[in-house]
């Protein structure tokens, strides 16, 4: 939500977007290397006959070696400039489809496939009960809960009635952490529940500056960038670029999935000699460790993103005041009256209604 185009030769580009096309180039170059997908150059043996030249032209034939150890050089040069450049492009595109990915993540959209499996949990519940009875228990740990169709009011309520177990039971301290992970991982009300535990975590800080002053995120988030400081500003960069990193990685994971199949389908269908080591049991195990590896893509990004919100929302705690004062609105004698007029401020920004807009002080 907060995503920006930002200087594309920082260390965050370096980290969140050009270094997850770095290893998306590798892995799929090495899948199509397995499958005799892309040319090799043939290396030459101990048996390539020796040049002789005569002893008339030695000077001449040196003098050529070099000018062809120079091409080489620049050749290469000219290569690594390419890749370079491709690699470089390839972050910017994941750049520009930052914010979309991260709303595919969070399960915004009618047809994003995380709602459609959310609302294929909600029919039967006797399903749900049977699908899950017949998986085993290590594979239950692993799969998404969108996959065992059970979605985040499920998990919510389970939550709620394990924090409510434990107070009656006096166990302060786990209550106490299970509590404290309910808010981290979850918003306010269940009609503001997204299907996948991602966007809930990111909902989940979004809320905070509503639900402490009054002041919607999204927009004000915007107007308060204008008074943090750049080294708080820097902190809360760094820690976005780790759910860039982790987001881009899951994106891609689903390319490289995509990318094996085809390639895996089209080789068998057209075989040729030597067309890999790989033999036709290792591709179900391959397809597996993919998946099991998006899943711990989206489970990391899930965790970037609480720690990400930790920043959120302490930008909000520190910097609010200043911007009351960057906006010249009047100080509050009450904690009501600060909520009300941040709510105000919040509807005119959003609905740009001006009767809403607080009135002021221009003599501070």
């Amino acid at each position: 939500m907060f995503g920006e185009l930002t200087d594309l030769l920082s260390k965050k580009f370096a980290v969140s977007y050009l270094l997850p096309v770095t290893l998306f180039v590798m892995v799929s170059y090495g899948i199509m290397s397995e499958f005799k997908a892309v040319p090799t150059i043939p290396a030459l043996g101990d048996d390539t006959p020796e040049l002789v030249m005569p002893d008339n032209v030695t000077v001449i034939y040196l003098f050529m070696d070099d000018m062809e150890t120079n091409t080489d050089e620049i050749e290469v040069f000219v290569m690594v400039t390419i890749i370079g450049f491709l690699l470089w492009g390839g972050g910017f595109m994941l750049l520009a489809m930052n914010r979309f990915i991260l709303r595919v993540m969070e399960g915004y959209g009618k047809y994003n496939p995380f709602r459609i499996l959310d609302r294929l949990g909600e029919p039967s519940d006797r399903f749900q009960q049977n699908l899950s009875n017949q998986l085993p228990p290590w594979l239950k740990r692993f799969l998404p809960s969108a996959l065992l169709t059970v979605g985040e009011k499920k998990r919510l309520e389970k939550l709620k009635q394990e924090i409510a177990v434990l107070g009656q039971q006096g166990d302060s301290r786990q209550r106490d952490r299970l509590l404290r992970k309910q808010r981290q991982e979850f918003p306010e009300k269940e009609d503001r529940l997204l299907p996948t535990s991602f966007g809930n975590a990111i909902r989940a800080f979004e809320e905070y500056s509503r639900l402490m002053y009054g002041l919607d995120a999204i927009p004000g988030w915007n107007h308060l960038q204008a008074v943090i400081t750049p080294e708080f500003s820097q902190l809360v960069n760094d820690t976005k670029a780790s759910v860039d990193f982790w987001a881009n990685v899951w994106f891609l994971s689903w390319f490289v999935l995509v990318e094996y199949i085809v390639i895996v389908g089209f080789r068998w269908y057209n075989p040729v000699d030597g067309w890999g080591v790989v033999s036709a049991w290792l591709i179900p195990w391959f397809i597996m460790i993919v998946l099991l590896f998006v899943y711990f893509c989206f489970f990391s990004a899930k965790n970037a993103a609480i720690l990400w919100g930790y920043w959120v929302k302490a930008s909000f705690d520190v910097f609010i005041p200043e911007l009351r004062q960057k906006l010249e609105l009047p100080k509050p004698a009450t904690r009501e009256a600060e909520r009300e007029m941040w709510v105000k401020f919040s509807q005119a920004i959003i609905y740009r209604h001006p009767a809403s807009m607080p009135e002021r002080d221009t003599e501070l």
